[in-house]
């Protein structure tokens, strides 16, 4: 069963063309990184997969059946969306924001259960975060910050998880936990990642396939070598690149081309 199915998508704000005629496909269980230039839609793309406004044209199935069939309670047990990391605060702890991700499994009183406790617990302990439990949001480093969304993500039981940049403002070390993260809910878990990245080299190394966008468009779809590649580069990014494999077999890894080395 496919995760997405996308066909001939297009989003219109006002006058402004955002997405014209895209179409591909996720499969359910895979790891999919979107990647693109500033400007060329990938996160109003991620907000039409979560429900987030609707396409001017075309349509999106999610899990065999079209979006707009879903009520929102029930497309939320489907799928948890991680925006971009902010630096807005939060006035509540660290469990209580996890155990928010409960909110769509949740009775007509909303009231929690031993097995929302439970589920908070353990999404807590697999990013990482179970030593934190009773602390504020406003104390905890951007990392910490990043791996609190995501256990609320984890906690909200999801097929599907999408996420804006979870790695962006990261240093390194969190950079590479992050995904090792996403890389286990999709083994693990057999869930399926979704996510938009700027960094190319990074996704290359995770990724089952890519999307490459720019102004809207499909550059090209398809796994890492196929994307990570001077031409499909240089069409979306206008610039100069060298491209050979990483020292992990035959991932590639790209070099922008500063301009002083150019003729």
């Amino acid at each position: 069963m496919r995760a997405f199915d996308i066909q001939d998508v297009s989003y219109a704000y006002r006058t402004q063309i955002i997405l014209g005629e895209l179409s591909f496909q996720i499969a359910k269980g895979e790891f999919f990184i979107v990647i693109g230039p500033n400007g060329a839609g990938k996160t109003t793309l991620l907000k039409l997969l979560a429900g987030i406004g609707k396409p001017t044209s075309g349509s999106i199935a999610v899990l065999g059946k079209p979006i707009e069939t879903y009520r929102r309670k029930s497309l939320a047990r489907r799928i948890a969306l991680v925006p971009q990391l902010s630096d807005a605060d939060f006035p509540f702890t660290v469990r209580e924001i996890v155990q928010a991700g409960r909110t769509p499994h949740l009775g007509i009183l909303g009231l929690p259960s031993e097995k929302d406790a439970l589920l908070a617990d353990q999404s807590m302990e697999f990013t990482g975060i179970d030593h934190l439990p009773d602390r504020h949001l406003s104390q905890l480093s951007g990392g910490e910050r990043q791996r609190v969304f995501l256990a609320r993500a984890i906690c909200q039981e999801p097929d599907i998880i999408l996420l804006d940049e979870p790695t962006a403002a990261l240093d390194l070390a969190h950079q590479v936990r992050i995904m090792d993260l996403m890389e286990q809910l999709k083994k693990k878990r057999d869930m399926t990642v979704v996510m938009v990245s700027h960094d190319i080299n990074l996704s290359a190394l995770y990724a089952d396939r890519m999307l490459l966008m720019a102004q809207g468009k499909t550059v090209a779809v398809g796994p890492p070598e196929a994307i990570v590649e001077k031409t499909s580069i240089k069409a979306a990014y206008g610039c100069d690149v060298l491209v050979d494999q990483s020292p992990f077999g035959t991932i590639p890894r790209l070099t922008p081309v500063p301009g002083k080395y150019l003729p």
